[in-house]
């Protein structure tokens, strides 16, 4: 195997440590397949000691994904999303509750964020092993209006911005069941606001359910939603533990964001509304 070449001109202006981190990113990127920690290694010329501790620390930031066959560049890296910054720190606090939430109610749970031009992303899944069961593409973005994770973002927004927004030719059925009335959606809003969480049936996909609670950073803006989403009979049986759940979970993860820049942390919230303008 041929070891990772750089001109040594570049090298005299780097970091060390930040080159070896980019090299691991570029290598990976060359390949699809699992690469083994040994080769890794050997190709980019350093102790095996080095590598491991130099892939874990992108694991753990989601840059790197590790399995039984050695470490791949995370899916959303390779597909053009970014898997770092606040998104990075969100994903990493939801990630085990995520993984408890599925585990306990027995059905799929997703992340979410505002994405351009008033849709959401998800940005994480944590999906059941239940044959019968909801899965979604990540990378897909859906109308904010036809979401239960929508909903609950756009309950916080400004009363004003909200208006504007229902006002708009946004506000499209995507299927027969979405509800497209500004009036409704305002209503519906409104009890989400009073409860805390929103619930769909048949709005995005017929013949699926789902509920969700706001993550709020720490100046209390909700910077992304938790969902659990199931076929619609076996949530409508279980919909009052689903939604207790729900709701303790966004509130878990909301607590394990950084608390200590209330002032960046609020940031988030005016990106949000730049992003949403109607």
């Amino acid at each position: 195997m041929h070891k990772h070449e750089t001109s040594s001109h570049t090298r005299t202006n780097e970091v060390k440590s930040a080159a070896r981190i980019l090299d691991l990113l570029e290598l990976l990127s060359l390949v699809s397949d699992p690469v083994r920690l040994t080769d890794i290694a050997l190709r980019l010329d350093l102790p095996k000691s080095s590598a491991f501790a130099l892939l874990n620390t992108l694991a753990g930031r989601g840059y790197v994904d590790a399995n039984g066959d050695g470490y791949v560049l995370s899916p959303r890296y390779r597909q053009g999303a970014w898997v770092g910054g606040e998104v990075g720190v969100i994903r990493r606090a939801a990630e085990p509750v995520m993984g408890a939430l599925s585990a306990e109610t027995g059905e799929s749970c997703f992340l979410a964020i505002a994405a351009p031009d008033w849709q959401i992303q998800y940005i994480d899944k944590a999906v059941t092993e239940n044959p019968l069961r909801y899965d979604i593409s990540l990378p897909m973005l859906r109308p904010a209006h036809s979401t239960s994770v929508g909903l609950v973002l756009l309950a916080d927004l400004p009363d004003d911005v909200l208006r504007r927004y229902l006002a708009s030719n946004r506000i499209q059925k995507v299927t027969a069941k979405t509800v497209t009335d500004p009036k409704l959606l305002l209503q519906s809003i409104q009890r989400i606001r009073d409860s805390g969480f929103a619930l769909i049936s048949d709005s995005s996909v017929i013949g699926a359910s789902g509920v969700s609670a706001a993550i709020h950073d720490a100046s209390g803006a909700a910077v992304a939603a938790l969902c659990v989403i199931a076929p619609t009979a076996r949530f409508d049986a279980a919909r009052d533990h689903i939604v207790d759940r729900v709701r303790d979970a966004a509130k878990q993860i909301s607590a394990q964001l950084p608390k200590d820049s209330p002032a960046a942390a609020g940031a988030s919230a005016s990106r949000r509304q730049t992003q949403w303008t109607a």
